[in-house]
Order: structure tokens, then C-alpha cells, then sequence
């Protein structure tokens, strides 16, 4: 075993994300839906689990991911840690409804509102990460003009505030993002849900991204928390 270890890179296990907050490495096993953070985590542990040296695979940062089943050893050359394993501080982040100019909301957009937001909260209740991340890539089936981007959006906002008193799932913010993202995905393929993290305390928090641009919250979050699932 200890040769395997020392002839092999890490790797993230397919169900595991990982984050960095600012000394705490934050890990979410989305095949059981929960999140583990360890305390006080030199920067420079973290990057060690990248290199091939052998105080890699006995570090107890190594052996406590182990543990936790989020990283297995892999064949072939070294890998450099994601970019959110980098060190950074923030700020804790509260959530609220995001506003719509929008006034007028036809009965079209209320009903597809509330048919993506019965499929978010029966993912995020029923079936947590595993069944957010399976809805995969998005299939773009029409076109949109560059000029209609922020109406659509702005559009698909309005019918969610309208609906989302019926939410039941107990996760305000993931549902809302995620049906935010089921509603837009088809006519705007760059459309993305982020979650990111923070610790002590623990936090977790989920927005959505267009393009690199946060459309239902606030525009610095990626200044604030740490990415640690991106869909």
C-alpha cells in the first residue's frame, strides 16, 4: 500500500467537492448529502496532498480525507489544487428574496415558475446533492438576443417571487437558485448554480451566474464565500 501511495497523485473522489476557507478546508460528500470542515488547516498542508513526496501520504490531513472517502490515489502526473483551495477572506452572506422589475407576470410564466419550482424543492428534499448535480449540461433547444437576456431573466425572477411562498423543501436559497437555473437553462446554456461555504460558523449558501455575473444576489459573492460546487 505504501508504494501505491507514493507512485500515485491524489484525486478527488467523484462525489467529493472541495473548498478552503480561510484556514478551514471545508469538504462536501454529495453522495450523502453533508457537509465536514476540518479546523485550522495550514495552506500549505492543503497543496501537499498535490505534490509525490512521501510526508504526503502521512499527513493527518491525508489520512483524515481518506477517512472520509474524498480522495483515492490515481495513476499518472501530479495535479495542482482547484482554484477554490485558495486562501481568501469573507464575509458572511444573508439571503432574501431578489428583487424583479417586473410588475406584470402572465399566467405562462406563473405556471412554468411553479413547475421548476416543484422539481427544485422535490430535488433538494428528496434528494439532495446527488440529484441537484445529475441534471447535467444544458440542452439549448432556441436562441436568444444578447438584448433580450435581461428581460428573460428578469422575467423568470418575477414568477418565482410570485410562487415561492409554496416552497417546502426547507432550503430557501438552494431551491430558489435551482429553480431559477431549471427555468433559464434551455434559452441561456451559460447559466450556472454556485454554492459556496464558509465556516464558524458554518455556512452554506446558493446563487446563480450568468456568464460570470450573479443575477439573484449579491454581484461579490464570489469575494465573500468559497465555491465549492459549481453546475
Amino acid at each position: 500500500m505504501k508504494t501505491e501511495q507514493l507512485s500515485m497523485h491524489l484525486a478527488i473522489s467523484p462525489h467529493t467537492r472541495l473548498a478552503y476557507y480561510e484556514s478551514d478546508l471545508i469538504v462536501l460528500d454529495i453522495a450523502n448529502n453533508r457537509f465536514h470542515f476540518i479546523k485550522d488547516v495550514p495552506y500549505e498542508l492543503v497543496t501537499a496532498l498535490y505534490g509525490s513526496g512521501p510526508g504526503r501520504a502521512q499527513s493527518s490531513l491525508y489520512v483524515a480525507l481518506r477517512g472520509l472517502g474524498a480522495i483515492v490515489p490515481a495513476a499518472g502526473p501530479r495535479s495542482d489544487p482547484p482554484p477554490m483551495l485558495k486562501p481568501q477572506d469573507y464575509l458572511e452572506q444573508r439571503w432574501m428574496l431578489p428583487l424583479a422589475v417586473r410588475t406584470s407576470i402572465s399566467a405562462r410564466n406563473t405556471a412554468d415558475a411553479l413547475g421548476a419550482l416543484w422539481r427544485a424543492a422535490l430535488r433538494v428534499k428528496y434528494g439532495g446533492f446527488r440529484s441537484i448535480v445529475s441534471i447535467g449540461p444544458a440542452q439549448t433547444t432556441d436562441r436568444i438576443r444578447a438584448a433580450d437576456v435581461d428581460a428573460k431573466i428578469d422575467a423568470a425572477i418575477a414568477g418565482l417571487n410570485r410562487v415561492f411562498a409554496l416552497d417546502f423543501s426547507g432550503n430557501n436559497c438552494l431551491t430558489y437558485s435551482l429553480a431559477l437555473v431549471l427555468l433559464l437553462r434551455r434559452r441561456l446554456p451559460a447559466i450556472k448554480l454556485v454554492i459556496g461555504v464558509k465556516t464558524r460558523p458554518f455556512l452554506s449558501h446558493a446563487w446563480v451566474e450568468y456568464e460570470g455575473r450573479v443575477i439573484n444576489d449579491d454581484p461579490d459573492l464570489r469575494c465573500k464565500l468559497a465555491a465549492i460546487l459549481e453546475i
